[in-house]
């Protein structure tokens, strides 16, 4: 919303992991930006805003250079990206991985790769566009994990992992707000195998493919019970 309000000539690309998920995002951004509680129209005044909830835009209007694109653009992976839309300000992927299911899925998280480099990332008008990606760090294959060994060596990319609980057990998330304990994460973690937790809440991607027996799926005695093995 800040964004488009600031750019309205140019335009956004948000991409997710399911249509569903693009259209629930365009209806989080639209009722933001037309709900006169949130002040947006103070803050960016004179805008009128057109939107097409079949074909996932919005659009700020009048624009000092008009063009034959709309503002804002929303799309999941499994929707058509070609001729029909660019970016020419931002790219903004959140989760192009939806879930555990899909994380464990070789050909899910390659094809994820696949969409981005052939569909999004061309979607770009030159090389000044910008990109952020939000996601959860579910594999060391996925776009993300890519991305940050491709980059690795560009002064302009950089990667920002905050991890739930750091080195010394202690929340990162101590918010003056609504505070996120370290007994909040701890509870967390008792509810998740490793594996989950190390993904989702430390932002640290490991592969299950090889794991076959995690430590918490074996039985531990102190002695071996009594009978005949």
């Amino acid at each position: 919303a800040w964004v488009i309000g600031r750019h309205p000539d140019k335009s956004v690309l948000f991409a997710t992991h399911t249509n569903g998920m693009a259209v629930k995002t365009m209806t989080d951004v639209y009722n933001l930006i037309t709900d006169p509680r949130r002040g947006w129209d103070k803050i960016f005044p004179g805008f009128t805003i057109e939107k097409s909830a079949e074909y996932l835009w919005m659009d700020l209007q009048p624009k000092e250079n008009p063009n034959n694109y709309k503002t804002i653009y929303f799309r999941g992976i499994d929707g058509a990206f070609s001729g029909v839309l660019e970016a020419s300000w931002l790219i903004y992927c959140d989760d192009l991985i939806k879930n555990i299911e899909e994380a464990t899925n070789p050909e899910r998280v390659d094809n994820a790769w696949q969409k981005y480099g052939t569909d999004i990332s061309q979607r770009r008008t030159d090389d000044s566009v910008k990109e952020l990606h939000i996601a959860t760090r579910w594999s060391t294959k996925d776009v993300l994990s890519r991305l940050e060994e491709e980059n690795e060596n560009n002064p302009r990319a950089e990667f920002i992992k905050v991890p739930g609980l750091n080195e010394k057990g202690e929340s990162n998330f101590m918010f003056p707000y609504r505070p996120m304990t370290k007994e909040h994460f701890e509870k967390l973690r008792n509810h998740m195998d490793d594996v989950s937790f190390e993904c989702i809440i430390q932002q640290n991607p490991i592969e299950r493919e090889g794991l076959l027996f995690p430590e918490n799926s074996l039985l531990h005695y102190d002695k071996l019970p009594d009978g005949e093995p």
